[in-house]
């Protein structure tokens, strides 16, 4: 009888999940990267890429659930400190 198949002595079926998902967030990471924004982690970055509307989101991990003018607004003010502007 293989290991895998007595799920209370070995955990297979959650690291290959762990695995998976591990890999889809490291590719999120990189395809957020390429596009010049800095996420906060691996961690989550799948999710994080499919919900968040602005630049803002994606470096901070905060969600706005959706507000878009929020998202635009505070990717602004985010610019205008990156270049040494006041706000």
């Amino acid at each position: 009888m293989a290991a895998s198949a007595m799920e209370t002595r070995f955990q297979s079926a959650s690291i290959e999940k762990n695995t998976a998902i591990m890999h889809k967030d490291v590719e999120a990471y990189r395809r957020l990267r390429k596009d010049g924004v800095q996420p906060k982690s691996t961690k989550g970055a799948a999710e994080l890429e499919k919900r968040a509307g602005s630049k803002w989101e994606i470096e901070t991990g905060q969600n706005l659930g959706g507000n878009a003018k929020l998202g635009a607004k505070l990717d602004a003010v985010q610019s205008s400190i990156a270049k040494g502007e006041t706000v």
